[in-house]
């Protein structure tokens, strides 16, 4: 069964701050980007790779000269305004063959494998399976005034991480009904739900961070460090 790894690079990660977006960041020695391009280039579960990058990157000589190794990447296109029509962009790009798309973010560099390939036989089996961990804190949901107004069963709660793993039919129909009806996703997992679409749930990994702040960046080099050690 051939599987493209969707990655999502387009953001421009103003929180972050800098003068570049947050997947070009460099990490140790490397860009962040490369870490989560790395860890799929190697898995034999995946067949080709495309990323989305912006606009004003995807033609930039460099940037291609740097994505040049990786020999399962088979595009770099240009994302859209919004996050899901930079992946509605990546998906119009799948080779044919294609019959499982994993959508990965960028900026999340360290992706379990062990989970991933678990992931990955749900949703051959079922469709739609994205990685995810149980909320460990409290949940209170606001309310006027800076007021709590009610507080969430947190046994209930999942924090959805990436990636996400679709049959590609499945995903390319849940995008276009998105499209038809206007609607906006903050992920993937919600287009396929918007469809009525059951999603599993897979458990996945507290080192499966997203750099999103300068702090994440600290975060960050401890796991690379530790996972060079042989800790994690």
């Amino acid at each position: 069964m051939k599987t493209t790894a969707l990655i999502m690079a387009a953001g421009r990660g103003n929180r972050l701050g800098g003068e570049i977006p947050k997947q070009f960041h460099r990490l140790m020695d490397k860009p962040l980007l490369n870490y989560c391009l790395e860890a799929f280039e190697y898995m034999p579960e995946i067949d080709s790779i495309i990323v989305v990058l912006p606009p004003e990157y995807a033609q930039m000589v460099q940037v291609r000269m740097d994505l040049k190794p990786f020999q399962k990447i088979v595009n770099i296109i240009p994302g859209g305004e919004r996050r899901q029509d930079s992946v509605w962009n990546g998906l119009k790009a799948l080779p044919e063959i294609t019959e499982y798309v994993m959508i990965h973010d960028g900026v999340r560099p360290f992706p379990p494998i062990k989970e991933i390939r678990k992931a990955l036989e749900v949703a051959r089996e079922f469709g739609a399976a994205i990685l995810a961990l149980p909320v460990m804190d409290t949940i209170k949901m606001g309310g006027q005034g800076d007021n709590i107004q009610m507080t969430l069963d947190r046994s209930r709660l999942w924090a959805a991480q990436t990636p996400q793993i679709f049959r590609k039919k499945l995903i390319l129909e849940a995008y276009q009904k998105g499209q038809r009806e206007n609607k906006t996703f903050t992920d993937d997992a919600a287009a396929v739900e918007n469809l009525g679409y059951p999603v599993r749930l897979v458990t996945g990994s507290s080192y499966n961070i997203k750099i999103t702040q300068v702090e994440d960046l600290s975060i960050a080099a401890g796991i690379f460090q530790s996972r060079k050690e042989g800790q994690v």
